[in-house]
């Protein structure tokens, strides 16, 4: 299944990250200038998890 996640902060990111995990094909969107944003963007990580490439 595709799914968008709208928001990359701390319910944004764990919700697309478990749904990575389980097998759907995830797009994590957010406001481009947010610091959540940018941390995920440029080394797929956060102070909670790490995205794969997938995401």
């Amino acid at each position: 299944m595709n799914v968008s996640v709208l928001g990359c902060g701390r319910w944004g990111s764990c919700i697309a990250w478990y749904l990575d995990k389980i097998g759907h094909n995830v797009l994590s969107c957010g406001l481009a200038d947010a610091p959540e944003f940018i941390q995920l963007e440029k080394t797929h990580k956060n102070d909670y998890l790490t995205f794969t490439d997938s995401i």
